[in-house]
């Protein structure tokens, strides 16, 4: 079908009422041949009958001059809603190949704009959201390195009890452990003191000093075992 026939078709459709039909028929012509300036011209006026001026926009960019300030508008709104990246942006607008026109570059910048403004927007009515993400890692941190040195404090016991040779390698790991769970309470206290909690920033001090005192008594001992 060429140029032509794919205009008169949808023509023939709008006028017997059935208008998603020749809507349909003018998108899959200027998807399929982006460089049809007359199809896409058609479209977009279909579009502007129906009131539809963020569809408008969005077909109407490939052709400088051919859109207004407000179907750019909501198209950049559309396209910001939609969440299509740089990389899907040719296919999202059905843009054909070589430079992309003024407007496009406009629009990219536009989109942008939007989405920044959604995300400060987000951030202001959800304020302790990065807070909540940060204290289920926090959480899972604790739960694995507390669940890890018992099982090897257990170990050495066990094993001390047994008369083996394992001992000292399971009180490696135990001091090990200490060390990363003395780390994590030094980040602790650094995010309590960012958060201005100072009772969690004074809980925190203290756990430094006693998993700094533990791994003083465990690295002796596990290097005179060894």
């Amino acid at each position: 079908m060429d140029e032509a026939e794919a205009i008169a078709r949808a023509d023939r459709l709008w006028e017997s009422g059935r208008r998603a039909a020749a809507l349909e028929s003018l998108r899959t012509r200027v998807r399929r041949e982006p460089a049809d300036a007359h199809a896409r011209r058609a479209l977009v006026a279909r579009y502007r009958e129906l009131g539809a001026a963020d569809q408008a926009g969005r077909y109407g960019l490939a052709i400088g001059g051919l859109t207004t300030p407000r179907e750019r508008r909501l198209a950049a709104r559309q396209l910001a809603a939609a969440g299509t990246g740089a990389a899907g942006l040719r296919a999202h607008l059905a843009l054909p190949a070589g430079d992309l026109p003024p407007e496009v570059l406009d629009l990219v910048v536009e989109v942008e704009r939007l989405r920044e403004e959604r995300r400060l927007a987000w951030g202001a009515d959800h304020p302790h959201a990065a807070d909540l993400g940060a204290d289920d890692v926090s959480f899972a941190f604790w739960a694995v390195t507390g669940t890890l040195l018992a099982i090897s404090l257990l170990a050495a016991v066990v094993v001390d009890l047994a008369g083996a040779p394992w001992t000292a390698l399971a009180r490696w790991i135990a001091a090990a452990l200490v060390a990363v769970m003395l780390a994590g309470s030094v980040l602790e206290r650094r995010r309590a003191v960012r958060r201005a909690r100072a009772a969690d920033a004074a809980d925190w001090a203290t756990a430094i000093v006693v998993l700094a005192l533990g791994l003083v008594c465990l690295v002796p001992a596990a290097a005179v075992v060894s």
